[in-house]
């Protein structure tokens, strides 16, 4: 800690699925932190930014096919994912120990 990653956590949907989660047979693998992937995380506001750009603004509500997201829904999507992790983060610092990923019981779903 100090400051300083000191692991970086991927999920892994299970074949077929498209949910991270293991409550959907996802798996997680806890692995040092690679350089590249640091930078990444701190370049990655202005790695949106610079990609929105490339759409006007009247395009971000078009649908390409019914059941897909919209660019504003992605966005609203990413920056509500954002405030949850931030949110979670808070509470493992506070309550460590606890459980704060396992999302389908944040949900209601009882698992």
């Amino acid at each position: 800690m100090g400051g300083s990653f000191s692991h970086t956590v991927l999920k892994q949907a299970q074949s077929g699925d498209f949910r991270v989660q293991d409550d959907f047979g996802g798996s997680v693998l806890v692995t040092p932190p690679a350089p590249a992937l640091i930078e990444s995380y701190g370049s990655a506001y202005n790695t949106l930014v610079t990609a929105l750009q490339a759409f006007p603004a009247e395009m971000w509500q078009w649908r390409a096919l019914p059941n897909t997201w919209t660019i504003h829904e992605i966005i609203v999507h990413i920056t509500d994912s954002e405030a949850n992790s931030y949110a979670r983060c808070r509470r493992c610092i506070a309550e460590p120990g606890s459980t704060v990923w396992r999302t389908m019981k944040w949900a209601g779903h009882g698992r």
